[in-house]
């Protein structure tokens, strides 16, 4: 087994195992790669790859793990797996796809990755957040159905949110003074409340407290004028109020 510490890739379920295979693959790098999940995975057992914690060499290993009585294999791959990153005997985690109904069906009581993964790192706020290309989005509201999102908009929530995503942006990514766009949750940013009033008892307060406290924030603005401004260069991060608007 090699002394470095990995990066931990969960393969989680359906196409997933398929794209971790040929991530790894492709992957031009000097990093270990423990792959981990379900022992009963065709592909994986295919592979060939050895386990990690044996004394077998090379870049690529392959941690299992079965069902129990109170967990699927796939969680706990993802509990040892964030766990061995809490612990620092790990650099990173790469999260594979995972189907939210067949777990919670099994006694999984989280609705996604990262409210786990908050819960894990011991009940801590989270925000989610996707980088693709250019675009960095992020959102106020996770894994909720659509007619309960404005019930879990507050003031106070948005600017937690907000102040955490601009720390991250300024801290981990080394983005001097970053530009957050906030979103408005109905059409058009409810047009002055003619479609709806949380941007104006909620989303603009939350933009207005901010601002007030030096951050560069613009909003509530529509969401595609936010992406076309991301688009031009003009901010670095864009803040959806749910999770299909980013």
């Amino acid at each position: 087994m090699t002394a470095n510490k990995p990066l931990i890739l969960t393969y989680g379920m359906g196409i997933g195992p398929e794209v971790s295979l040929k991530a790894v693959a492709q992957l031009n790098s000097d990093l270990v790669i423990v792959l981990a999940g379900r022992r009963e995975s065709p592909l994986i057992q295919a592979a060939e790859i050895p386990i990690w914690g044996t004394e077998a060499s090379g870049s690529v290993f392959w941690r299992p793990f079965d069902d129990t009585d109170g967990e699927a294999a796939e969680v706990a791959a993802i509990r040892w797996a964030a766990q061995e990153c809490l612990a620092r005997r790990a650099v990173a985690l790469v999260t594979g796809p995972i189907n939210k109904a067949k777990l919670v069906a099994k006694g999984f009581s989280f609705h996604g990755h990262t409210e786990f993964l908050g819960h894990l790192c011991g009940d801590v706020q989270t925000v989610m957040g996707f980088v693709g290309g250019s675009f960095k989005v992020c959102l106020a509201t996770t894994h909720l159905p659509l007619m309960d999102v404005a019930a879990n908009l507050s003031i106070q929530g948005l600017i937690d949110r907000a102040e955490i995503v601009l720390s991250a942006l300024e801290i981990e990514l080394g983005i001097s003074s970053p530009r957050l766009g906030i979103c408005g949750l109905n059409p058009h940013a409810g047009e002055n409340g003619v479609l709806g009033r949380e941007e104006i008892d909620i989303i603009g307060p939350a933009c207005d407290a901010l601002r007030a406290a030096g951050h560069l924030v613009t909003g509530p603005i529509s969401s595609e004028t936010a992406f076309l401004e991301a688009r031009r260069g003009g901010l670095d991060m864009i803040m959806a109020m749910y999770h299909d608007q980013g």
